[in-house]
């Protein structure tokens, strides 16, 4: 049985790594269904997804990695859907004979494989990976949520800095004309006081000279004649 299942992971690699097969976190996908009757169970399918053509094929191969370890990690024993799609895609992918032949083959090698544990078991499969694909789609959008939130706060943040910092701008825009005009006035305004304050120099001085020269002439005076 473990060849056997090496031999379906190696299809079903083959089938990851197609080149439609994009990122559980990009875009969500289901493991191709075998063209089989299936229970009239309905089954919830996935909204469809923005073209992720540009999305790095370094990526895109991580997260077909991921899903093959899932696919591996919940592998059940026995032989069920999982061999029978492989052996499908070994006989050259989802055709009726292709499905009979395989199906025919495997149940003869188990004969507890039957329509029913097929359909079961690929239902079983398919909804696990489901589960998965919407977990992972959930949490990314919680983390988009959450920096989308953290930018909008940031962006409210910044806007009330740049306001702030522009009126700040404009009160020294103004303070400074205030002073520039302060500046270019200073000479008018203290110019009348200064004038003032020399006429009364001059004043002062030609009245006292006045004086001492009315002095000194009699001090001439008084040392000549007397």
């Amino acid at each position: 049985m473990e060849n056997q299942k090496g031999g379906f992971f190696s299809g079903l690699k083959k089938m990851i790594f197609k080149e439609e097969d994009v990122p559980l976190s990009a875009q969500p996908t289901e493991p191709t269904p075998v063209k089989v009757e299936e229970p009239a169970a309905v089954v919830s399918q996935p909204a469809r997804s923005p073209d992720t053509s540009s999305v790095p094929i370094e990526a895109r191969e991580d997260a077909a990695k991921k899903a093959y370890q899932l696919i591996e990690s919940i592998n059940q024993p026995g032989v069920d859907f999982f061999e029978v799609w492989n052996a499908v895609e070994e006989s050259g992918g989802e055709q009726a004979a292709s499905l009979k032949q395989a199906f025919n083959t495997l149940k003869f090698a188990d004969k507890t494989l039957t329509k029913e544990k097929l359909l079961s078991s690929g239902n079983y499969y398919k909804n696990e990976l489901q589960k998965a694909l919407d977990n992972d789609v959930l949490k990314k959008s919680g983390e988009k949520a959450a920096i989308t939130n953290k930018i909008k706060e940031s962006k409210e943040t910044l806007i009330a800095e740049v306001s702030s910092l522009e009126e700040q701008v404009l009160r020294l825009q103004k303070t400074i004309a205030e002073k520039q005009a302060e500046l270019s006035n200073l000479q008018a305004h203290w110019q009348p006081k200064l004038e003032d304050i020399e006429r009364k120099i001059q004043t002062g001085k030609h009245a006292i000279e006045g004086v001492i020269s009315k002095m000194q002439t009699l001090l001439s005076l008084a040392d000549k004649e007397l």
